[in-house]
């Protein structure tokens, strides 16, 4: 991966090198992105919207319901985890990149495995076109 995202071809440096080390290349498996809930006495869809903080519509969708369904006692449904977008948000770092010959924004979205649209907006880019030696801003995602 160090390769990579450095654009190595070898193992060998200079000593004005500078690398891009990831933090970390396993991945956290603690983190839940749904809860299971049973339906109990007085739950509705709107009731349990109001419990877990989130919309009725994303309730219907991931368990395959309309918005107006009765629910039924002991009926097992999947809530989504309303963390999951701000738990990836805050654990974002902006890291600096040096451009080079034959970059450009996708090949560097690809490498960072972020979007195009975010390294245009995190740098205010209004066109794609990029020059070696150019640094820009890239938010990734810290391990």
């Amino acid at each position: 991966i160090i390769r990579k995202i450095n654009y190595l071809e070898s193992d060998l440096l200079s000593l004005k090198d500078t690398l891009l080390i990831p933090l970390s290349s396993t991945k956290s498996n603690n983190f839940i992105p749904y809860e299971m809930h049973i339906v109990s006495e007085g739950d509705t869809l709107w009731s349990l919207s109001k419990k877990y903080k989130i919309d009725i519509k994303d309730i219907a969708r991931m368990n395959s319901l309309s918005q107006d369904t009765i629910l039924q006692l002991g009926q097992q449904l999947t809530i989504g985890n309303k963390n999951i977008h701000r738990n990836i948000e805050s654990k974002k770092r902006t890291i600096l990149y040096s451009v080079k010959q034959g970059d450009n924004l996708y090949k560097i979205s690809d490498i960072f495995d972020v979007s195009v649209e975010s390294i245009k907006q995190i740098n205010d880019f209004e066109s794609s076109d990029l020059m070696p030696g150019q640094i820009i801003k890239i938010a990734i995602r810290a391990f």
